[in-house]
Protein backbone atom coordinates (compact mmCIF):
# COMPACT_ATOMS: atom_id res chain seq x y z
CA UNK A 1 0.00 0.00 0.00
CA UNK A 2 1.03 3.43 -0.82
CA UNK A 3 1.71 5.65 2.28
CA UNK A 4 -1.47 8.61 2.36
CA UNK A 5 -0.86 11.21 5.02
CA UNK A 6 -3.61 13.42 6.62
CA UNK A 7 -2.68 16.08 3.82
CA UNK A 8 -4.44 14.40 1.14
CA UNK A 9 -8.08 13.16 2.04
CA UNK A 10 -9.04 12.96 -1.32
CA UNK A 11 -6.50 10.88 -2.66
CA UNK A 12 -7.43 8.33 0.49
CA UNK A 13 -11.20 8.40 -0.10
CA UNK A 14 -10.21 7.37 -3.47
CA UNK A 15 -8.43 4.33 -2.51
CA UNK A 16 -10.84 3.36 0.26
CA UNK A 17 -13.65 3.25 -2.21
CA UNK A 18 -11.27 1.75 -5.21
CA UNK A 19 -10.98 -1.25 -2.17
CA UNK A 20 -14.34 -1.12 -1.90
CA UNK A 21 -15.88 -1.06 -5.46
CA UNK A 22 -13.04 -3.79 -6.19
CA UNK A 23 -13.78 -6.34 -2.89
CA UNK A 24 -17.80 -5.92 -3.87
CA UNK A 25 -17.27 -6.97 -7.10
CA UNK A 26 -15.47 -10.06 -6.32
CA UNK A 27 -17.88 -11.12 -3.90
CA UNK A 28 -20.63 -10.55 -6.08
CA UNK A 29 -18.94 -12.67 -8.68
CA UNK A 30 -18.60 -14.88 -6.38
CA UNK A 31 -22.23 -15.56 -5.29
CA UNK A 32 -22.97 -15.47 -8.81
CA UNK A 33 -20.41 -18.17 -9.90
CA UNK A 34 -21.66 -20.58 -6.33
CA UNK A 35 -25.22 -19.95 -7.62
CA UNK A 36 -24.34 -20.73 -11.21
CA UNK A 37 -22.55 -24.23 -9.74
CA UNK A 38 -25.63 -24.52 -7.29
CA UNK A 39 -28.28 -24.70 -9.99
CA UNK A 40 -25.80 -27.30 -12.13
CA UNK A 41 -25.39 -29.16 -9.49
CA UNK A 42 -28.96 -29.73 -8.82
CA UNK A 43 -29.65 -30.30 -12.53
CA UNK A 44 -27.00 -32.80 -13.05
CA UNK A 45 -28.64 -34.47 -9.71
CA UNK A 46 -31.59 -34.97 -10.90
CA UNK A 47 -30.28 -36.32 -14.36
CA UNK A 48 -28.12 -38.68 -12.11
CA UNK A 49 -31.31 -40.20 -10.37
CA UNK A 50 -33.22 -40.40 -13.51
CA UNK A 51 -30.66 -42.53 -15.30
CA UNK A 52 -29.88 -44.45 -12.11
CA UNK A 53 -33.83 -45.18 -12.48
CA UNK A 54 -33.51 -46.12 -16.04
CA UNK A 55 -30.29 -48.29 -15.42
CA UNK A 56 -32.00 -49.94 -12.56
CA UNK A 57 -34.91 -51.20 -14.74
CA UNK A 58 -32.55 -52.02 -17.75
CA UNK A 59 -30.89 -54.37 -15.03
CA UNK A 60 -34.17 -55.46 -13.48
CA UNK A 61 -35.59 -56.38 -17.27
CA UNK A 62 -32.51 -58.47 -18.40
CA UNK A 63 -32.31 -60.55 -15.18
CA UNK A 64 -35.89 -61.19 -15.65
CA UNK A 65 -35.49 -61.97 -19.45
CA UNK A 66 -32.31 -64.18 -18.45
CA UNK A 67 -34.28 -66.51 -15.84
CA UNK A 68 -37.17 -66.13 -18.79
CA UNK A 69 -34.95 -67.83 -21.49
CA UNK A 70 -32.88 -70.34 -19.25
CA UNK A 71 -36.22 -71.50 -18.16
CA UNK A 72 -37.65 -71.91 -22.07
CA UNK A 73 -34.16 -72.87 -23.45
CA UNK A 74 -35.65 -76.60 -23.42
CA UNK A 75 -38.76 -76.11 -25.45
CA UNK A 76 -37.11 -73.11 -27.99
CA UNK A 77 -36.00 -74.11 -31.34
CA UNK A 78 -33.19 -73.12 -32.53
CA UNK A 79 -33.96 -70.47 -34.37
CA UNK A 80 -35.66 -68.95 -31.19
CA UNK A 81 -32.97 -69.58 -28.74
CA UNK A 82 -30.68 -67.23 -31.17
CA UNK A 83 -33.36 -64.46 -31.58
CA UNK A 84 -33.67 -64.81 -27.66
CA UNK A 85 -29.88 -64.41 -27.43
CA UNK A 86 -29.79 -61.53 -29.46
CA UNK A 87 -32.31 -60.26 -27.82
CA UNK A 88 -29.94 -60.47 -24.58
CA UNK A 89 -27.03 -59.39 -26.10
CA UNK A 90 -28.92 -56.03 -27.12
CA UNK A 91 -30.34 -55.26 -24.07
CA UNK A 92 -27.01 -56.19 -22.62
CA UNK A 93 -25.90 -53.32 -24.64
CA UNK A 94 -28.27 -50.88 -23.66
CA UNK A 95 -27.49 -51.96 -20.26
CA UNK A 96 -23.49 -51.14 -21.07
CA UNK A 97 -24.51 -47.61 -22.59
CA UNK A 98 -26.55 -46.18 -19.71
CA UNK A 99 -23.98 -47.67 -17.31
CA UNK A 100 -21.07 -45.42 -19.39
CA UNK A 101 -23.42 -42.77 -19.30
CA UNK A 102 -24.73 -42.83 -15.52
CA UNK A 103 -20.66 -43.14 -14.67
CA UNK A 104 -20.39 -39.97 -16.97
CA UNK A 105 -22.78 -37.46 -15.29
CA UNK A 106 -21.31 -38.95 -11.70
CA UNK A 107 -18.22 -37.75 -12.61
CA UNK A 108 -19.23 -35.11 -13.93
CA UNK A 109 -21.51 -34.00 -11.10
CA UNK A 110 -18.80 -35.03 -8.77
CA UNK A 111 -16.39 -32.43 -10.55
CA UNK A 112 -19.03 -29.72 -10.16
CA UNK A 113 -19.21 -29.85 -6.19
CA UNK A 114 -15.86 -29.73 -5.88
CA UNK A 115 -15.33 -26.34 -8.39
CA UNK A 116 -18.82 -25.35 -5.67
CA UNK A 117 -16.70 -25.89 -2.78
CA UNK A 118 -13.20 -23.81 -4.28
CA UNK A 119 -15.70 -20.91 -5.36
CA UNK A 120 -16.81 -21.12 -1.93
CA UNK A 121 -13.79 -20.82 -0.43
CA UNK A 122 -13.20 -17.91 -2.76
CA UNK A 123 -15.99 -16.47 -0.95
CA UNK A 124 -14.74 -17.24 2.23
CA UNK A 125 -11.25 -15.66 1.40
CA UNK A 126 -13.10 -12.53 0.19
CA UNK A 127 -14.64 -12.18 3.42
CA UNK A 128 -11.97 -12.94 5.42
CA UNK A 129 -10.04 -10.71 3.05
CA UNK A 130 -11.40 -7.83 3.28
CA UNK A 131 -11.33 -6.51 6.48
CA UNK A 132 -7.73 -7.87 6.72
CA UNK A 133 -7.13 -5.59 3.77
CA UNK A 134 -9.21 -2.29 4.79
CA UNK A 135 -7.54 -2.63 8.55
CA UNK A 136 -3.68 -2.74 6.83
CA UNK A 137 -4.66 0.32 4.66
CA UNK A 138 -6.34 2.31 7.74
CA UNK A 139 -3.17 1.34 9.80
CA UNK A 140 -0.80 2.21 6.93
CA UNK A 141 -2.49 5.59 6.42
CA UNK A 142 -4.16 7.14 9.16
Amino acid sequence: MVEIKLHNPKLRLVVNLTLAVIFSAFFLFTVVIIARDCIRAHRLEGRVAILKDDVLKKQEALFAAERKSEQTRARMTPREMVEASLQLQDQRQKLSGSQKQLAALEEQSERTSRLRLLHVYWLLFTLIGCPIVFWINHALNY
